[in-house]
């Protein structure tokens, strides 16, 4: 809706290849719409591709991501030279940061773009919704999370990332995370500096890294927000709404003026339903004070986001769902895709 396998000296369990499971595909139909072209160009986009897989699941042709890069790439896209470093921040919790970290992350990287997520959050519920054990990866209190990164100078990111998909990746969290304050705290005098610093080796790996982050103004979201290009504040329809944002913007530039950096700060409206009063009158809040701010892309209340968690099934092949159109419409605007091809339908 529109407004490898890795070994490591470290005493930490390191990470196991190959991937746990197939690629997030995209239908050709949803990449058609998005390019704003007709069925006869796609179809001759996809007799031009030599690379990738195409498979048929039912009526519909489903794309790899590799196939999709290529095809998006033909058509003048570019993807980030070096990662967006995005994090989803707010002081409050129930604004759905997780769910938008997961679905935004699957889509991006069936858009064709290499995305690592991260989980900050010591209650590791980002980490939780990838259902680990269903894949038999064996997570547990040995294997390596962000807290170990900052304390065991020979364990490096990439021992600590779970390659989950291809194109899509987690760095995970445990309760072990909850030690994360007082080790960044002295890990160095200026907080702007470490989770820049494990991030930066790790750069040009990746177009999109997502951190979730947990809901406080702490250290740990302070290292987040300075490593940040962009900080997406999720904004749900409750009376706290105005003032989470506002503590948190606050929060952002104080640490824009405390340690010289510029973030750009959006904020996406999610759990909308028109049908409440309350939805329209926060949300009319919201734009009047922020419209610069906001992302046009409302994720609108919907089941299909718990039940795609909870049956541990993917939302995209979901049939008729607002979620699927309304995380696919945010990734899209993130990209750039909206912007570069919402124009007239091209008469290729």
């Amino acid at each position: 809706m529109q407004i490898d396998s890795m070994v490591t000296n470290s005493a930490k369990k390191p990470v196991v290849m190959p991937y746990l499971r197939e690629p997030f595909t995209i239908k050709a139909t949803d990449l058609r719409k998005a390019l704003n072209i007709a069925a006869s160009t796609m179809s001759e986009l996809l007799k031009k591709i030599e690379i990738g897989s195409v498979t048929k699941k039912g009526s519909s042709l489903s794309l790899e991501p590799n196939v999709t890069r290529t095809i998006l790439e033909m058509k003048g896209f570019k993807y980030p030279k070096t990662a967006q470093v995005i994090s989803m921040m707010m002081c409050k919790g129930g604004v759905g940061k997780t769910t938008t970290t997961l679905f935004l992350g699957q889509r991006l990287a069936a858009y064709g773009a290499r995305v690592l997520l991260i989980d900050s959050d010591m209650q590791g519920n980002l980490t939780s919704a990838f259902s680990l054990d269903d894949f038999n990866y064996d997570f547990d209190e040995d294997s390596a999370v962000l807290v170990d990164l900052f304390e065991d100078k020979d364990l490096k990111i990439d021992d600590a990332i779970i390659r989950f998909a291809p194109n899509l990746h987690l760095l995970p969290s445990s309760p072990i995370n909850a030690r994360l304050e007082n080790v960044i705290r002295n890990y160095a005098k200026n907080p702007s500096k470490p989770m820049a610093n494990i991030i930066e080796s790790i750069k040009n790996n990746y177009d999109y890294i997502l951190i979730d982050c947990a809901p406080a103004l702490n250290i740990t979201n302070t290292a987040s927000i300075c490593a940040s290009d962009l900080v997406i504040i999720p904004v749900a329809p409750d009376k706290f709404s105005k003032t989470g944002v506002e503590n948190t913007l606050n929060e952002i530039k104080s640490l824009e003026r405390d340690f010289g950096i510029n973030v750009k700060k959006s904020i996406m409206f999610t759990r909308y339903d028109a049908r409440e009063f309350t939805s329209i009158s926060y949300l009319n809040e919201i734009v009047s004070e922020f419209k610069e701010l906001l992302f046009k892309s409302l994720i609108r209340t919907c089941a299909d986001c718990k039940n795609a968690i909870t049956k541990k099934e993917d939302l995209f092949s979901y049939k008729n769902s607002n979620a699927k159109e309304d995380y696919d419409s945010l990734a899209r605007e993130l990209m750039g895709l909206t912007e570069m091809f919402n124009k007239s339908k091209s008469k290729d």
